[in-house]
């Protein structure tokens, strides 16, 4: 067995091969069947968290890729006027399984984070992964097979198409999977957990407040600053708290904005470090800023993330805390008592296309996650990012510094996903004031030669939601 997993290796590995003689027999066939079903079984227990489910049904999976591998082998042997032999699925299973391993190593271990925040680079793995498994039986075929060059030619295409189709179009079953009820279970129980200490907790909000602000420092004169500011509205998911520290930190490594950054966060975790996510605190966050910015120069990034309700209503939700829901109405009074001129805001809830038509202003740029008739989709209980938050900030502002450009490439994304998904498009909404515009390419964040198309793409959202409101 050793010697022929050597051979698989080289196989595997595209190295050169000056002998590939493997010893075969039916006990060798099982004995590598039953090894990579092994792998399969460590891997998906290692790397899926508890709680997490036994699925039985994962034995047909492995059984139905043995007879695929076998069909293929006896559709060869026919095309090559040969009697059926080992040698064929032997070598494959013997190469595949290293394929089988290394991609466990690399996909589900170091890089399985990078993977799950990135769309592009998840869907360049699977295709590699495909193309990989289609080359080893290839080359398989070309080893293993008479130089015939017409037979061996049509049996290698019928070979690689036997073992790859199946694995192109099936989503087989693994062998542990996540226990969805019992994740269930648990968030009901941390719902019916004893209450906060709503007085404790409110009590705090003022020093929490000062030892945040703490930490910022003022703006340089004769520059533009960019000061970031999150608010993670609805604090009984947890999606919403890691879209904010995730932009926050991406914010701070990018956008140079470390000690001109802060969060505001309502999740039962995060109550005693964090101040919580309220109108009282947002406008006691934006009245200290006044204090540091130098008002016609620095830029204020505004990102709320929760629920939001077709009137029009971020979510601001902390059982028990009495809080009460931000309106569209009530953003724009507090954004303008702010001292920033420039402005950036974005509105990451269902409906949040309504949010425009209040905070419209030369010196804005608007940008929501859906229509004001749309929701939009990806705020769930194990998700660590909404469509559209991971969208733009892992996403699009990983590829571009343009804040207009990454709703560009955003809305690319986020139409995709609904459709793979069959979901109602919830289509991202930006407007872009007039003024705000040239101060954002003067200061280098967007460029000017793509501006035009932008513009008029936000002269038409914005028409279009004065349509729908209407």
């Amino acid at each position: 067995m050793l010697h022929n997993l050597y051979i698989g290796l080289r196989i595997a590995a595209g190295l050169r091969l000056d002998n590939h003689r493997l010893h075969t027999s039916w006990c060798m066939f099982w004995c590598i069947a039953l090894l990579s079903a092994l792998i399969s079984f460590t891997f998906d227990l290692m790397f899926s968290a508890p709680p997490r489910l036994f699925q039985p049904e994962a034995f047909l999976g492995e059984s139905f890729t043995l007879i695929g591998i076998l069909l293929a082998a006896a559709i060869a042997s026919l095309l090559l006027d040969a009697p059926l032999q080992l040698q064929l699925p032997i070598a494959f299973l013997n190469a595949y399984l290293w394929v089988q391993l290394l991609s466990y190593l690399l996909f589900w271990g170091p890089l399985a984070s990078l993977l799950e925040r990135s769309f592009l680079l998840n869907q360049l793995s699977y295709y590699v992964h495909v193309l990989w498994y289609a080359l080893v039986a290839l080359r398989v075929v070309i080893l293993l097979t008479p130089p015939l060059p017409l037979r061996r030619l049509m049996s290698a295409s019928l070979l690689t198409a036997v073992l790859v189709l199946p694995a192109w179009h099936m989503d087989l079953p693994r062998f542990w999977e996540p226990d969805y009820q019992a994740l269930q279970e648990a968030r009901r129980a941390r719902q019916n957990q004893p209450p906060l200490n709503s007085e404790r907790i409110l009590i705090h909000q003022w020093p929490i407040l000062e030892q945040t602000w703490s930490s910022l420092t003022p703006s340089k004169p004769g520059q533009s600053d960019l000061y970031f500011l999150a608010f993670a509205g609805h604090g009984e998911q947890d999606v919403f708290m890691k879209e904010v520290n995730f932009s926050r930190q991406l914010f701070d490594s990018r956008f140079n904005t470390q000690q001109r950054s802060l969060a505001l966060i309502n999740n039962p975790g995060t109550v005693d470090e964090a101040p919580l996510a309220n109108g009282t605190n947002l406008e006691a966050t934006l009245d200290y800023l006044n204090q540091l910015i130098q008002p016609e120069e620095d830029i204020l990034f505004l990102f709320l993330t929760s629920h939001g309700s077709s009137d029009h209503r971020l979510s601001v939700t902390l059982p028990p805390l009495p809080l009460h829901d931000l309106s569209a109405a009530a953003l724009s009074e507090l954004l303008t008592k702010s001292q920033f001129r420039w402005k950036i805001i974005l509105v990451s809830t269902c409906y949040s296309g309504g949010f425009i038509e209040h905070l419209k202003s030369p010196n804005h740029l608007v940008i929501t996650a859906a229509r004001p008739d749309r929701t939009s989709f990806g705020c769930s209980d194990d998700a660590d990012m909404t469509y559209f938050g991971r969208a733009y900030f892992a996403e699009a502002l990983q590829r571009t510094d343009d804040f207009v450009e990454a709703f560009d490439l955003a809305s690319q994304y986020v139409h995709q996903w609904e459709t793979e998904a069959e979901f109602t498009p919830s289509e991202p909404q930006i407007y872009i004031g007039e003024a705000i515009k040239e101060k954002l390419i003067q200061s280098g964040r967007i460029k000017g030669e793509i501006r035009q198309t932008t513009a008029t793409k936000a002269e038409t959202a914005a028409t279009s939601n004065e349509a729908l409101t209407d």
